[in-house]
């Protein structure tokens, strides 16, 4: 176990250097770290074990701070030389250091709870939650600064096959690969100009969201989407084994495409899934005709549920004739579908 300086007022460069991680056991701060006592001081003796040039006479508290028996580090106050030990000072130490002490593991609970609420726990990438604050961030950065901004979403091409074949456990060995690989890539000076994690976002399974913020011109989004392919392209190897992987992405921009973090995401969402139907592989840019095209499907999907309900599906019978002799050999039968709302619907009303 190791002391590292977290906190200090006064201390030279010299000082800081040589007290900036001090092992458990060694000079006074360790020996108090390691005993789990207070060590004093009176003056700089032979437990001083790091000394610094310049240093000068001086006496020592040196007050661990525990929490239920573990040590999580030390307060060293500087005493005059040869200031006598108080035991209502020791005693009063101890207490703030108990106090300092249930402060930071409250606050590392806290950090745990925040963690857990907005972040992805295998990638430790944001989740859901998170991207939608990130979202608004972005938008009203950008709604400031008049600037375009946009949002990629990517869903890996045939994931489940690599889960059925290999296991979850190995496919969650490839989305945290895929993540850092992601990360890699994305926050180089020459895609975004700025470094950061805070554009990335796991939203579930392996969908992943990506914030492009003040981006100069839409066409930009074009060049990091490359970037994503390159990076996928190069084979991952995981467990011995050497995977390919490739992605579907669509992308909405704002203010184009949403002028709230919901809509820029459902759009984004949208236009993946059209990417999809195209081979995956690809990328698609959203346009407002896929939201109708999928409200229609949704629409006539329900409206087909209502009629089977109400036997509204019928048989047409088609003659199948032999051409040589005009003569009716047979029939292929065809459901057919009178609704009460659209009338008779053609094949191609049904089948997206």
């Amino acid at each position: 176990d190791t002391l590292i300086l977290w906190a200090q007022i006064g201390f030279i460069e010299s000082q800081k250097t040589l007290c900036e991680k001090i092992p458990f056991g060694r000079c006074m701060c360790g020996r108090a770290a390691l005993s789990r006592k207070i060590e004093y001081a009176a003056r700089v003796d032979e437990r001083h074990e790091n000394r610094y040039e310049g240093i000068g006479p001086h006496g020592h508290y040196c007050v661990p701070m525990l929490y239920r028996g573990k040590t999580l580090g030390v307060i060293t106050l500087y005493l005059d030389e040869d200031h006598p030990r108080d035991e209502k000072e020791a005693e009063f130490l101890a207490s703030a250091a108990d106090i300092i002490s249930g402060v930071i593991e409250r606050r590392r609970a806290e950090e745990t709870i925040r963690e857990m609420a907005y972040y992805d726990s295998l990638t430790g990438l944001p989740n859901r939650r998170m991207l939608i604050d990130m979202l608004k961030h972005m938008i009203a950065g950008s709604r400031w600064k008049n600037r375009f901004s946009a949002v990629i979403f990517l869903d890996l091409d045939r994931f489940k096959i690599i889960n059925d074949t290999f296991g979850h456990a190995f496919g969650d060995n490839v989305l945290s690969a895929v993540a850092q690989r992601l990360k890699g890539c994305l926050f180089e000076g020459d895609v975004l100009g700025r470094a950061g994690e805070d554009r990335i976002a796991r939203i579930g399974g392996d969908e992943f969201t990506i914030l492009l913020y003040e981006i100069n011109k839409p066409d930009d989004v074009v060049n990091v989407i490359k970037k994503i392919y390159s990076t996928l392209g190069v084979p991952f190897v995981i467990e011995g084994r050497e995977i390919y992987v490739s992605a579907s992405m669509g992308v909405s921009i704002y203010p184009y495409d949403g002028q709230h973090a919901e809509d820029l995401l459902a759009n984004a969402d949208t236009a993946m899934s059209k990417a999809k139907e195209e081979g995956g592989c690809t990328y698609s840019i959203y346009r407002p005709f896929m939201n109708e095209k999928a409200f229609k499907f949704f629409n006539t999907e329900n409206m087909m549920r209502k009629g089977l309900e109400r036997d509204e599906f019928f048989l047409h019978y088609q003659p199948q004739v032999t051409i040589k002799t005009g003569k009716i050999e047979g029939a292929e039968a065809l459901a057919r579908w009178q609704s009460m709302e659209s009338g008779l619907n053609t094949p191609a009303d049904i089948i997206p």
